[in-house]
């Protein structure tokens, strides 16, 4: 209204809109069985069956136990929280215990699946590796990932060494290029070929320029490095490239040669250590299916380290075997463009 007029004869033309998006109020939907029985002329009672998935008096859905498995193993949040988390937003009142036999039930459930993902695994060309540690029941137990561009395995074992390794791949991986840091364990592993981590020796490079900044050999080593991973992302001739890749592998030579006695002791221990994996340094020049870093299988085994910070420690054996799997069955089909949420439904639909 300006001058007072009516504008009910005027025409309407839309000049804007906004939108408003909420969720309703949810609030859990009860089904209730019924069983009958009836007695026979005979005196036989004939009892109704309960539908599958109603075994006992109060069963959850398929959507609350994917809810719950999406809280614990992919948003790592624990049990407690998990129970609070479900009463404030759903008026839904489940005890720790349940929260874990949903787990558990559906960690079985994925027994299938986690078999199938380590079999592709150890038949992939190339195959990323890393560990860390983790503590179940106060005890230190190691996190181990195993992943390639679709697939990622995660498992735990007391061991750090070859033990825990040959328990879920006893005959190596014969046909793989392995993508790992310097751990000694991956280099006893029957393997196609290796690549070291560029990543991690380029962070020891630079720890190197700490103790002593008036040398340079730790500033060349990091400079052939870089000039390596430039190598393989640029477009030469493949005579050029061959003579390029020699003289990448001449300059490395040349350093390890150099004497380090004068320096720090981390150098020497630097340049003895780059000497036993020298052949494993530019695997990544040769063949471009390689990647010269390991930052997925860090990026895989992050979120043993978040649940850990999160949730304090696991419980369990059990409880950590059962986050594994479901850790890999639901990374994969993200990987694969998939949602985690839909994954841990479809498990619990087998």
């Amino acid at each position: 209204m300006h001058c007072g007029q009516r504008l009910n004869q005027a025409e309407a033309v839309l000049s804007g809109s906004c939108q408003v998006v909420d969720i309703p109020p949810v609030r859990p939907q009860v089904k209730e069985h019924r069983c009958y029985r009836r007695t026979c002329t005979c005196g036989h009672i004939n009892n109704a069956l309960l539908p599958d998935g109603c075994s006992k008096r109060i069963s959850y859905g398929i959507n609350i136990q994917t809810i719950t498995g999406y809280l614990a193993h992919v948003q790592c949040i624990p049990f407690q929280r998990i129970c609070e988390t479900l009463r404030d937003l759903f008026g839904l009142h489940l005890s720790e215990g349940t929260v874990k036999n949903i787990l558990a039930r559906i960690g079985k459930k994925a027994d299938a699946l986690y078999r199938q993902i380590r079999e592709r695994i150890q038949g992939s060309t190339v195959v990323g590796a890393d560990e860390t540690g983790e503590f179940i029941n106060g005890r230190l137990h190691w996190g181990w990932i195993f992943q390639t561009r679709n697939l990622t395995y995660a498992c735990q074992d007391k061991s750090r060494g070859m033990e825990a390794i040959d328990k879920h791949f006893p005959g190596g991986l014969p046909n793989t290029i392995l993508v790992s840091d310097r751990h000694s364990s991956y280099f006893r592993m029957d393997v196609k070929d290796h690549q070291v981590c560029l990543a991690h020796l380029l962070r020891n490079a630079q720890y190197l320029d700490q103790p002593d900044s008036r040398q340079n050999w730790s500033k060349r080593f990091g400079t052939l490095l870089r000039d390596a991973i430039r190598l393989s992302k640029s477009k030469h001739p493949k005579e050029m490239a061959i003579q390029a890749v020699s003289n990448i592998k001449d300059r490395l030579d040349r350093l390890l040669e150099e004497s380090l006695a004068h320096l720090h002791k981390h150098f020497q221990s630097l340049s003895k250590g780059i000497a036993k994996c020298r052949d494993y340094i530019f695997t990544f020049l040769e063949n471009p299916d390689v990647p010269h870093h390991n930052n997925d299988s860090e990026r895989a085994i992050r979120k043993i380290k978040i649940k850990q910070k999160v949730s304090g420690c696991f419980r369990t054996e059990e409880g950590a075997d059962t986050f594994m799997k479901i850790h890999s069955v639901v990374e994969t089909p993200k990987k694969n463009g998939n949602s985690k949420f839909e994954a841990i439904r479809a498990v619990i639909q087998l």
